[in-house]
């Protein structure tokens, strides 16, 4: 099974469409790419078999293409959703390979970063891109292909505190990383993980 979000608004009636952000998030359900469970709880055996990056490399390309023969573009790309915190389990060093030796080459080979921005993925929370942003970031090859942040807004969502906001990690990265655009590309307050009610 492939499972993908894009977040993007057309409206039916009309010639009128307001792109507000791609963001594609792929999670193969196959040996062949990753064992994923159902399970509720976090999901610890979900990983990404390191000998297939190429075809998934080619998977995020292919996708990017078929938006394009229909006169479409996808302006951000991130390659997992929350990796590290809850759906793919892949290492920061592993994700940075992916980005620098497989999809960063090829998206360039093909000319789609000229339109399709890369990332490696959204975290869930603002304290965990200040952790696995600059891990990913430090690896050169990585780096070169990464050109935005994406970030998740679960830190707080009630009784929410300076402290807990961690408002402040989201500014260290765009001083460390200032040429990169910052999306918070995800919150839902019907999500009541840290409500006592």
């Amino acid at each position: 099974m492939v499972f993908f979000k894009v977040t993007w608004i057309i409206h039916q009636t009309g010639y009128y469409r307001q792109r507000l952000l791609f963001q594609v998030r792929i999670a193969f359900r196959s040996s062949r790419f990753a064992r994923l469970t159902h399970a509720l709880d976090k999901q610890t055996d979900a990983t990404v078999n390191a000998s297939l990056y190429d075809v998934l490399a080619n998977y995020y390309a292919k996708f990017v293409m078929s938006f394009q023969e229909h006169n479409e573009t996808i302006d951000y790309l991130s390659l997992f959703n929350e990796p590290m915190d809850s759906y793919t389990h892949i290492s920061d060093d592993e994700i940075a390979h992916l980005l620098g030796f497989h999809v960063g080459p090829l998206f360039d080979r093909l000319k789609l970063r000229e339109r399709t921005k890369l990332t490696y993925g959204g975290q869930a929370t603002r304290a965990s891109a200040a952790i696995h942003v600059p891990a990913v970031m430090s690896n050169k090859n990585a780096k070169q292909y990464m050109d935005h942040i994406a970030f998740h807004g679960y830190d707080c969502q009630f009784n929410c505190t300076k402290s807990r906001n961690r408002y402040e990690e989201i500014a260290r990265l765009h001083r460390d990383y200032p040429d990169l655009d910052i999306l918070m590309t995800e919150i839902c307050y019907a999500y009541n993980g840290d409500d006592p009610n």
